[in-house]
């Protein structure tokens, strides 16, 4: 719908540049968005071409975000939702703790 197209045309107003959120979703280029919210919830919907739309939610339950983006990209792997070309665009978020930018 309206909310998954306006957040996959303007990654940019997600998080910012330097977010995960932003770079997922560039990765992913129209067929996946993501948005953390408090607590370090994460809700995610991926578009696949043979299983129809699949909507995710990922909970770190101490509720710190630095690993977030790790478990998020492993899941989708482990689920088979990512491709090579996404994996490698996602790469430096697959092995390091998240930091807020300055």
């Amino acid at each position: 719908g309206l909310v998954f197209n306006a957040m996959a045309e303007n990654p940019g107003l997600v998080g910012g540049e330097k977010n995960f959120d932003t770079q997922f979703i560039k990765a992913l280029k129209g067929s996946g968005v993501t948005k953390v919210g408090g607590e370090s919830v994460r809700g995610i919907t991926i578009k696949t071409k043979n299983r129809g739309c699949i909507g995710l939610a990922i909970k770190i339950l101490d509720g710190n975000f630095r690993v977030l983006p790790m478990a998020t990209i492993k899941l989708l792997e482990h689920l088979e939702l990512l491709d090579e070309v996404q994996i490698e665009a996602l790469r430096t978020w697959r092995s390091h703790p998240y930091c807020e930018p300055d």
